[in-house]
């Protein structure tokens, strides 16, 4: 995680206008501090220079989520949603944040939706849900849908980064697959070297194998 943050702070500080690169230093920097305000500070800026970004707005609804603004992300959402109704990252935060209020029902349905919409995207999305949107800790029953539908989402797409990422982790921490684990992380920075959350994934199972 640090190398990819020196990494993107020296994208954008060579191009401040670089609103991918925004986001994605803004995703490490939310994964990484305990302050959300430089996550947020990023992720306005990007939106003043590219106002109609779903990217930057979905991120910046996961920094609002995360700081108890519940509020500012559904609306956020909203907008994105309303650019891009199929957007997988909207619709599984969206729903994600459905769940953590209690309108578990609510969050199936915009998950339907969106499993409807958007093939290997939507299976990770629903093991998302699974993983994350329903209490602190899947239960066993759980953990093994979201194993099902990450694979059957890399059946569909080799090359998805994010169920690489997602299975790499089950593999590592539930499993104590460390290998298996590694492989997947290694397939995913090969599809994208800068995937932020393989290689926030990747750095915690080099710091396990190293203890």
């Amino acid at each position: 995680a640090r190398g990819a943050r020196t990494h993107l702070e020296r994208a954008v500080e060579a191009d401040p206008s670089d609103v991918p690169s925004l986001c994605n230093l803004a995703q490490v920097l939310a994964l990484t501090l305990d302050d959300p305000s430089p996550a947020l500070q990023l992720l306005s800026r990007a939106l003043r220079i590219d106002p109609g970004n779903v990217a930057a707005m979905v991120e910046l609804a996961g920094v609002e989520a995360q700081r108890g603004a519940q509020g500012a992300a559904f609306a956020l959402l909203d907008r994105a949603l309303a650019e891009d109704p199929r957007n997988a990252g909207a619709l599984s935060l969206y729903a994600t944040l459905l769940s953590k209020q209690g309108r578990a029902e609510e969050a199936r349905q915009v998950l339907q939706s969106a499993a409807g919409a958007n093939g290997a995207e939507a299976k990770v999305d629903y093991a998302v849900f699974l993983l994350d949107g329903d209490g602190p800790k899947p239960s066993r029953e759980e953990m093994e849908k979201a194993k099902g539908a990450l694979q059957a989402a890399l059946d569909a797409d080799p090359r998805n980064t994010r169920a690489l990422a997602r299975l790499g982790k089950i593999l590592h921490v539930t499993n104590g697959d460390a290998a298996g684990a590694e492989a997947l992380f290694r397939a995913s920075l090969q599809a994208d070297p800068a995937h932020v959350e393989t290689l926030f994934n990747y750095g915690h199972l080099l710091w396990d194998v190293r203890k």
